[in-house]
């Protein structure tokens, strides 16, 4: 019967790993690949959040959701929605289309 090694203590990671080489596969590939692509550090506000709280966005998808369902009600379906400021307030209006030519 064959004696097995005694594994030295007081080893880190690093040491316990030298001359170790892994095979190739295709998950180590990806993982190098990811790596190797710089990384975008994070701020402190979600790129998309911007000036718009999640509270505040919250509320205007509320409200033009309302703005919606009450176009539908009077029948104007097809509609686009300018964006305008006027001393100090900032103005969405539901413009109609004009009809398709075809």
């Amino acid at each position: 019967m064959a004696k097995i090694p005694k594994i030295p203590k007081g080893r880190s990671d690093k040491d316990m790993f030298v001359g170790f080489s892994e095979t190739p596969s295709f998950e180590n590939q990806v993982l190098a690949e990811e790596a190797a692509q710089p990384k975008v550090k994070a701020t402190t506000k979600s790129a998309d959040e911007g000036f718009l709280t999640s509270a505040l966005k919250e509320k205007v998808e509320r409200a033009l959701l309302e703005q919606k369902l009450y176009l539908y009600k009077q029948g104007m379906v097809d509609y686009e929605i300018k964006v305008s400021c006027q001393a100090g307030q900032v103005l969405l209006t539901a413009v109609a289309k004009p009809p398709r030519k075809g």
